[in-house]
């Protein structure tokens, strides 16, 4: 997959995140994976277990809000050989994810999350993907809901080290993307659009 092909296809990228976490993103001017935030709290040892609930972590004079991680289970996928469940969490808390879409909103399983927080104070965030990509070089991409493992027909979906795969590697057309990640801060375009409906 050519990045230039996926920015024609998804031209946005969508973020949740909970409404109380806005003005620390925007002062910071960055959005930074879980386990940064586990760190800043001297927490780090929670990183490699699952949120059963959204967890509050207070951060550099700042409570951070990070959400649950409940459709999250071991068994309902099959690990790298040699991980551990906590591994799999650990590495879904060293990312910071997006749901690839169009100025019409995010893709289907985007939708379904957002609409799964839709009674709590959330915030969606809408950015460019060419000018996210242009601040952030390195994304990666996967084709499943890395965070809510189905098995199809009985086959457990696989979790890895390569679950997340950078674009000349991914080998599929832009519109089999699910999720797009990145596995450092984010550093924010400045077209960054807050509260956009999702349906």
């Amino acid at each position: 997959m050519k990045l230039h092909d996926f920015v024609r296809t998804r031209p946005y990228l969508y973020h949740l995140t909970s409404s109380s976490n806005v003005d620390g993103i925007l002062r910071a001017g960055v959005l930074r994976p879980a386990a940064e935030f586990y760190e800043m709290a001297g927490r780090e040892h929670e990183a490699h277990a699952k949120r059963a609930e959204h967890a509050r972590l207070a951060c550099r004079g700042h409570d951070v809000v990070l959400r649950d991680q409940a459709p999250l289970y071991a068994g309902k996928c099959r690990l790298h050989t040699d991980w551990q469940f906590s591994d799999l969490v650990r590495y879904l808390n060293r990312h910071v994810f997006f749901w690839p879409g169009t100025a019409d909103g995010p893709i289907a399983a985007g939708k379904r999350h957002f609409d799964r927080y839709a009674s709590e104070p959330t915030t969606v965030f809408r950015l460019s993907t060419r000018l996210l990509f242009e601040l952030n070089p390195s994304p990666l991409f996967t084709r499943f809901n890395s965070g809510s493992p189905r098995p199809t027909n009985g086959v457990k979906p696989y979790r890895g080290p390569d679950t997340f795969l950078a674009a000349d590697a991914f080998g599929l057309l832009p519109s089999r993307v699910t999720e797009c990640v990145f596995s450092n801060p984010v550093v924010l375009p400045h077209d960054a659009v807050q509260n956009i409906n999702p349906s």
